[in-house]
């Protein structure tokens, strides 16, 4: 589980679940960040720990990220 920055704890579960329930197709580090109390960089860093474990994929766009949940995990 995680701590956010105002002190409140948000875990992976629901991270991935933000993804999941967002309307678009793909969803930014900083549009979760409008919706979690978690800050871009460390949804960023959670993100990329889930992606490693096959929870998540990412594709870079210029200097951004956009991250979403696959079909069949990893």
């Amino acid at each position: 589980m995680g701590i956010a920055d105002n002190g409140q704890k948000v875990s992976d579960g629901e991270l991935l679940q933000a993804v999941q329930d967002h309307p678009d197709p793909v969803v930014s580090n900083i549009e979760l960040a409008d919706e979690i109390p978690i800050t871009s960089t460390r949804i960023n860093q959670r993100l990329t720990r889930m992606e490693s474990k096959g929870l998540v994929k990412s594709k870079r766009f210029g200097s951004g990220k956009a991250w979403w949940v696959p079909s069949q995990p990893d």
